[in-house]
């Protein structure tokens, strides 16, 4: 397919819908009116998805590679046990009962944004991975007889801590556990992604996948030292900015992959050297320690308060919470904070639009400040220089 492609198919009645096929796009969304998406269909319609069946990639291949559907019908598994598909990606609507048992599926990610989801599994002979997007406690998997697939993914849904500081591995000020999830007892690789301004994810929760071999964190962390119940062979821990307590590794002598990446600046630290420590042979797999971050760091990328605001507001005051966040972690003294946060205030106050929930969050940044100032200053300081400045 070396340029665009444009022809009617019948997917929800006769000539129902324009495709347009472009050329090296693999992938095709269906989903509502309203959202983003390819085809747009009502969530309650039934699809013929066997118009795809004679469409094909310029080298032979079935085309789409990969679908996404956002809806309630069903028969896309019943469509899947004939017609082989690298990935299908599901979100339902409503609480949901889905049957993949029998579909010729390598990859398989279900979304829940609410509803309860059943999902029976495929075969692992078929089925590579599977992911699950939202609250776990949502999902009732119902894994096949054979076993499971290769790796499971579980994408959590966003919960920032109160202050949005990274959180403590310690686990103080709180953190969140995954719910049993019996029917992935015997996975053997596991990812679990977070932010890393949520609440941390306790890792003692993992303790009911005793078969685990390999392990991928992504986010704030609580209780690390737990994973030293695992015989890892891999461990990878991708923006997790605080690492205390994390075993070392050369307490997995089965490890032959260890990767972390826009880690904790200390414990990256303390991991450079404990890779480098491991016998050569030992790391069979790639393995690096890299871009060790600060603690502001990943408040300024992934705590500020601002996401809400009008996109050019938002943009200034990033800019000007960064400049006060330089200063204050820079600052000799308790003036030396003091200017930083009431310039950032001053900042805001010249800027258009600041309602109530808008000052709500400035308040929240001027806490931020504190936190990472090079001063100890109170909240009730800092709030103090706020109220006084601020004409908003």
């Amino acid at each position: 397919m070396s340029m665009i492609e444009k022809q009617r198919i019948s997917l929800t009645g006769p000539d129902s819908h324009l495709l347009v096929r472009k050329p090296g796009v693999g992938s095709l969304h269906v989903g509502p009116a309203g959202q983003p998406a390819d085809l747009h269909v009502d969530p309650a319609a039934p699809v013929d998805w066997s118009v795809f069946d004679e469409l094909t990639t310029p080298a032979g291949g079935r085309w789409p590679r990969y679908l996404s559907y956002t809806g309630d019908d069903t028969s896309i598994f019943d469509w899947t046990r004939d017609r082989p598909t690298e990935g299908l990606r599901v979100e339902p609507l409503r609480d949901a009962d889905w049957d993949a048992s029998g579909s010729q599926l390598h990859e398989l990610s279900v979304i829940s944004n609410g509803p309860r989801v059943r999902v029976r599994l495929p075969a692992p002979s078929v089925l590579r991975h599977l992911a699950l997007h939202g609250d776990p406690a949502r999902f009732e998997v119902v894994a096949h007889p054979d076993g499971l697939p290769r790796s499971v993914t579980l994408v959590l849904p966003s919960r920032p801590t109160a202050d949005r500081m990274p959180a403590p591995a310690s686990g103080a000020g709180g953190s969140r556990a995954l719910p049993p999830l019996p029917a992935l007892a015997g996975v053997t690789a596991l990812a679990v992604y977070s932010g890393p301004a949520d609440l941390p994810v306790d890792c003692r929760s993992l303790g009911q996948f005793a078969a685990l071999r390999s392990l991928e964190l992504r986010g704030a962390i609580a209780y690390p030292q737990a994973l030293a119940a695992f015989p890892l062979q891999a461990l990878e821990l991708r923006f997790v900015p605080d690492l205390e307590g994390l075993p070392a590794l050369a307490g997995w002598p089965a490890l032959t992959r260890f990767i972390g990446w826009n880690i904790d600046q200390a414990g990256g630290k303390r991991l450079r050297g404990q890779l480098r420590a491991l016998p050569p042979e030992q790391l069979s797999d790639y393995s690096t320690v890299a871009k060790l971050r600060s603690r502001r760091w990943f408040v300024e990328e992934y705590g500020l308060p601002f996401a809400a605001w009008p996109a050019p507001t938002a943009k200034a005051a990033t800019r000007a919470f960064k400049t006060a966040a330089a200063a204050a972690a820079g600052a000799g003294d308790r003036g030396g904070v003091e200017r930083a946060v009431t310039g950032f205030v001053g900042a805001v106050n010249d800027l258009p639009g600041i309602e109530t929930t808008e000052r709500e969050d400035a308040a929240t940044a001027v806490l931020l400040l504190a936190a990472l100032a090079a001063v100890p200053v109170t909240d009730e300081q800092a709030l103090a220089w706020y109220e006084a400045t601020r004409d908003f």
